[in-house]
């Protein structure tokens, strides 16, 4: 059996780490689950205590934007973590880097622009619907249709006030959504 570390947000919706848990008890595995609000107090029992530590944290400081910083937390007390490492998890989170990334690789990508002022004018090759995403976050939290120009302009300046961050506006793509790891090396 393994000891197993879990880190999450105790306030996600998706609650995948009570399904994570659930799992590890069903195979008699022990489980540590821990709030990502708490790590900094809780690091040494994680060491002492765990042979593998799961990072399902959605949020670190209230923000997605330092969700890697946990990661690089555990990593710099040398506990072993299921995943990617906190440079790839830094990344994947920086949405107009990741697209850039993806770009440059050849993969195709909805056009788009990063917005940082609410008085800038979406230009006009942008055509709406649009699909507004904040620049850090995770799991397509803030995440807002806009149907017509009008629209976007009121929904991007409300992300950019509310989040304080910048916003990916994009074309939107009908479909499905997919979260598709991406490999890099080798």
């Amino acid at each position: 059996f393994m000891r197993v570390g879990i880190i999450h947000t105790a306030d996600s919706p998706c609650r995948c780490a009570e399904a994570i848990v659930r799992g590890l008890s069903s195979l008699g595995h022990e489980y540590l689950l821990l709030d990502s609000e708490e790590i900094e107090l809780r690091m040494a029992e994680l060491a002492l205590r765990c042979d593998l530590v799961i990072d399902h944290t959605d949020t670190y400081r209230g923000r997605g934007r330092f969700r890697s910083l946990v990661r690089s937390l555990l990593e710099s007390h040398g506990i072993a973590v299921v995943g990617s490492d906190a440079r790839a998890c830094a990344l994947a989170d920086d949405k107009a880097a990741a697209k850039t990334r993806l770009a440059a690789a050849g993969i195709p990508t909805p056009p788009g622009i990063l917005a940082v002022s609410p008085t800038e004018p979406l230009p006009d090759w942008l055509a709406p619907p649009c699909i507004l995403k904040p620049a850090f976050e995770h799991m397509s939290r803030g995440l807002v249709l806009a149907r017509d120009s009008a629209e976007a302009a009121v929904r991007l300046a409300d992300l950019l006030s509310r989040l304080a961050q910048p916003i990916l506006v994009e074309t939107f793509i009908q479909g499905r959504e997919l979260a598709v790891s991406v490999v890099d090396g080798p």
